[in-house]
């Protein structure tokens, strides 16, 4: 796997599908992992697919945002062109980068969300699936349920 140091400038916030792989737009953690990188420096990558000349985070938006909060102007990023990896694995990488962190409602129902909008996950997938890897039992109804609260 190759790393490279990337500007956080070239990373796109603002064009739509910018937030594709982002599960919490609002993390509360960010204080607390700016304080981490004063501390020890940046620990893991960015997870980054690039597009032309911009940067789409998939994962480390908590970390991106601490690191802009702090001025911090290049971070070491894992680069993926846009056809070298399948949507559905984006997603995957994603969601294993918040492996062992408390998922709020929020949280788990934009999950849902992007699999079912983004990779084509229908309720049973979803519950089979992704349901088990956020730490939820495996329950078409709970899916059902959770979808429809999210698209309220």
């Amino acid at each position: 796997m190759k790393f490279q140091r990337v500007l956080l400038s070239r990373i796109d916030i603002t064009t739509e599908g910018w937030d594709d792989f982002i599960f919490e737009l609002y993390p509360d953690y960010v204080d607390r992992l700016a304080e981490s990188f004063e501390r020890v420096g940046q620990i893991y990558p960015l997870i980054l697919m690039k597009n032309m000349d911009w940067l789409f985070i998939v994962a480390g938006y908590s970390k991106f945002l601490a690191m802009k909060k702090l001025g911090v102007e290049e971070a070491w990023a894992r680069l993926f062109q846009i056809n070298e990896i399948s949507v559905e694995n984006l997603l995957w990488l994603s969601l294993e980068e918040k492996c062992g962190r408390q998922l709020g409602d929020r949280a788990q129902h934009r999950i849902f969300q992007k699999f079912r909008d983004i990779a084509g996950y229908d309720v049973e997938k979803l519950a089979h699936e992704v349901a088990p890897a956020i730490g939820l039992e495996a329950s078409t109804e709970l899916v059902e349920k959770m979808l429809k609260e999210a698209d309220g």
